[in-house]
């Protein structure tokens, strides 16, 4: 028979995966889908997120659960075990949360992935499109961002990225949809083909990628997209530039 301390910790493990799961299908699906999760670096915080989750708290039942302990003093510990851990979760969704990538922003010739942080908030207001009046709470959207048409303003735009500071990609004023940038980015894209040698693909690698795609190479093309732990691909029709997918392979910069 299982000994009762050992039931409780099985129990408490249960629990823990439950609601690690629940979280994991926010913050994969919905904030981090596809490939912007790798891009951004986010599987490593969860990871200490899950560890906290579901390790430590059923390892702490283990420890202080005795039958011989009062009930209510039982209870007592639990209670606290259960609070720390909700604590923690909480913390780490938060911040997570805060941290989401919001926009996923064409500009010139690259895409440039962007988080909720490091959005310029007063330029949400200033914003002409209503839809870019607030940050998405689901999947980050696709947009291109357009430098000002005022000489001066664009001037101090630019210096101030210059400087280290915000980028046009950070103003949502400066967003349009992405569509009617799509032709812009077409023109930019570069041949599919160059991510063969880039990512030192074989044959059969590289015939794999293609598949995966779903269309024929000469069709396609690609943009490089900046993330903040490191660079990937976004995969455009090579005609229309519609966006058709992002990839975590290496891109080739100009």
């Amino acid at each position: 028979m299982i000994p009762r301390r050992i039931q409780a910790s099985l129990i408490h493990l249960s629990c823990c995966i439950v609601v690690a799961a629940l979280a994991m299908a926010i913050i994969f699906p919905v904030w981090h889908p596809g490939a912007i999760a790798p891009l951004q670096g986010v599987s490593r915080l969860v990871l200490i997120l899950i560890a906290v989750d579901v390790v430590l708290g059923p390892v702490m039942t283990l420890i202080i659960f005795s039958p011989g302990k009062a009930l209510r003093l039982l209870k007592l510990d639990l209670a606290i075990i259960a609070t720390l851990q909700l604590s923690a979760l909480a913390y780490g969704l938060i911040t997570i949360f805060l941290a989401r990538p919001v926009y996923v922003v064409f500009n010139v010739d690259r895409f440039t992935i962007v988080t909720a942080a490091e959005i310029v908030e007063d330029s949400l207001d200033r914003a002409a499109d209503p839809a870019y009046r607030s940050l998405p709470l689901g999947r980050p959207q696709v947009v291109a961002a357009r430098l000002p048409e005022d000489p001066e303003e664009r001037s101090d735009l630019m210096f101030e990225s210059l400087d280290g500071g915000a980028d046009v990609y950070q103003y949502p004023e400066h967003f349009v949809a992405y569509a009617e940038d799509a032709p812009a980015a077409a023109a930019r894209a570069r041949p599919l083909d160059d991510l063969k040698w880039r990512n030192d693909m074989t044959d059969a690698q590289w015939q794999d990628f293609l598949d995966a795609l779903g269309s024929p190479a000469p069709s396609l093309a690609f943009l490089p997209v900046e993330g903040n732990a490191r660079d990937g691909v976004a995969i455009i029709d090579r005609s229309s530039g519609r966006l058709l997918g992002i990839h975590a392979i290496y891109p080739v910069w100009k």
